[in-house]
This record gives C-alpha cells, sequence and structure tokens, in this order.
C-alpha cells in the first residue's frame, strides 16, 4: 500500500481520542495556532465531554472553534457539530469568528457542502477533510505522519521539478532574498 493510502486508511480506522491529538498537532502546524485542547485529556488518548474540542483565542478577541469527528456518516456527524458549536459553546455569537470541522472521511458532495457552509452561518466554516489531512502530512509534514502511522521513514529528497521549485520558493532563505529591498539592490 503506498503512504498516501496507508495514512488515509489510518485516519479512517483511527479511534476519536487519537484523531483529536492528530488534528491539533496537524493545525497548529498548518497554521501555526497555539490551541486550547479542552475536549482532550492531558497526557492521553482520551476526549473529555465539552465543546467545543479545541479552540483558537486571537489578539482580536474571537474564537475559532474545533471539532472533531470519526463516524463514518460525515455529513449528520458534520451537522451535528456544527450545531454544537453554535449552541454549546456558551460564547457570545459575536466572539466566534468560525468554526473548524475535521473530519475522517472525504464523501461530502459540494451540494452537501454547501448544506454545512449555509448552516454554519453567521459563521464560517472550514471543513477538512482526511483526505486533505493526508496529502499534507506527505507532502509537508512527516513528522506527524510519522508519529502516528506505521510508515518507514522517507527523505522526500526525490521530487519532480514543479514540487522542488515550489519547496525552494517556500524557503526561508529564498523569502529572505525576495524581500522588496533586497530586489531593488540585486537590480
Amino acid at each position: 500500500m503506498d503512504r498516501f493510502n496507508q495514512i488515509e486508511e489510518g485516519i479512517r480506522i483511527m479511534e476519536g481520542g487519537r484523531f483529536q491529538k492528530l488534528c491539533d498537532r496537524y493545525l497548529h502546524q498548518k497554521y501555526g495556532w497555539e490551541l486550547n485542547t479542552p475536549g482532550s485529556m492531558d497526557g492521553s488518548n482520551k476526549t473529555t465531554a465539552g465543546t467545543p474540542d479545541s479552540y483558537l483565542h486571537d489578539i482580536s478577541d474571537s474564537y475559532i472553534l474545533m471539532m472533531y469527528g470519526t463516524r463514518q456518516d460525515s455529513e449528520k456527524k458534520l451537522m451535528s457539530d456544527i450545531d454544537d458549536a453554535k449552541t454549546k459553546a456558551k460564547l457570545p455569537k459575536n466572539k466566534i469568528k468560525g468554526i473548524v470541522c475535521c473530519y475522517a472521511g472525504s464523501n461530502i458532495s459540494a451540494e452537501e457542502n454547501n448544506k454545512l457552509v449555509e448552516y454554519a452561518k453567521p459563521y464560517r466554516l472550514k471543513l477538512i477533510s482526511s483526505t486533505t489531512i493526508a496529502n499534507d502530512l506527505l507532502d509537508e509534514y512527516h513528522s506527524l505522519a510519522l508519529d502516528f502511522f506505521d510508515l518507514p521513514k522517507w527523505t522526500d529528497q526525490i521530487n519532480s521539478f514543479d514540487k522542488f521549485i515550489n519547496k525552494h520558493d517556500k524557503s526561508k532563505l529564498m523569502l529572505h532574498y525576495q524581500h522588496p529591498i533586497l530586489i531593488k539592490m540585486i537590480d
């Protein structure tokens, strides 16, 4: 089985508490978010009761609420999570900036996605499927893939031409050289 399928299958069968830990670490690495995790029991893969599973309180004094789910009936679970975030978070409505739902599945149609986005209003909704997580773990966050799945280590030194250029252009050194003042000095 290739790495992508192994990660995606691993997410699909993952126990809820472990999936929650994976999602917290994934969101921290992807967005740099310092999350509060009231839905996780410290030092274990057990969950605790309450809503949301995790949240970000940002400098604008707003909240982004995170909800995680591993049930097979993704649409029903997502609808329930959105409803819980809207009604059980016990925050003033004007303090909630958005809701992020990570779910173990990828079988949400465009029609279902639109229905969920509409249901989440007035809040912005970000849906993150196990397919998206698996792609990011494979392409960007190898350490998470190695921590959570029984994969052999890989160095990611062999890349397609486009991936090499993209990674090179994102490097901190390259960003330093693309600074507008430096570009003027070089020209």
